[in-house]
């Protein structure tokens, strides 16, 4: 009887730690988990970091499309004011945007009223509370807004437009 007795209190000690492993285990998921679990200010933190990433998509959406209308405007004014249109060739045009304008800067080649190519330079420029400035070949303001200012390179659209405004003139 006592072999039996020792049995049964082996027995009930190894099922004793083994429920007590369990439930070591478990309680230890439980820890792991409350400790994943986000907290209020952890979701709130992580939204406003969503809402700041989209915002800010948002700004440098509106940032190149106002560069890109600084281009057009650019391209679409010079070839307007050209007198062989279809001697104009762009050279290079580069956007400057600061928080307060967004200026396009047009380097071109054409035509002179004797055949002969001039080189040139044009400013667009849109400031802020929408004042609009155009000029070209004036050096003091190419000087100010663009020779010493660091630019977007937007030749390729400048050029795509130019060819697009040719294509249609001759239409």
């Amino acid at each position: 009887m006592k072999a039996k007795t020792i049995g049964m209190v082996m027995l009930g000690m190894i099922g004793a730690i083994f429920l007590s492993g369990i439930a070591h285990n478990a309680v230890n998921a439980l820890r792991e988990k409350s400790q994943m679990a986000p907290t209020p200010d952890s979701v709130r933190q992580e939204m406003q970091e969503q809402r700041n990433i989209e915002e800010a998509k948002k700004a440098q959406e509106h940032a190149v499309k106002a560069e890109q209308l600084a281009v057009l405007g650019v391209v679409g004014k010079t070839y307007d004011a050209m007198r062989d249109q279809q001697s104009l060739s762009v050279s290079s045009v580069g956007v400057v945007h600061t928080p307060k304008s967004v200026t396009a800067c047009l380097e071109y080649s054409a035509k002179n009223g004797f055949g002969g190519m001039n080189r040139g330079h044009a400013v667009w420029q849109l400031r802020q509370g929408g004042i609009l400035k155009f000029e070209i070949d004036s050096p003091s303001m190419w000087i100010k807004e663009c020779a010493n200012n660091i630019s977007v390179d937007y030749t390729s659209t400048g050029r795509f437009l130019l060819k697009e405004m040719k294509d249609r003139s001759t239409q």
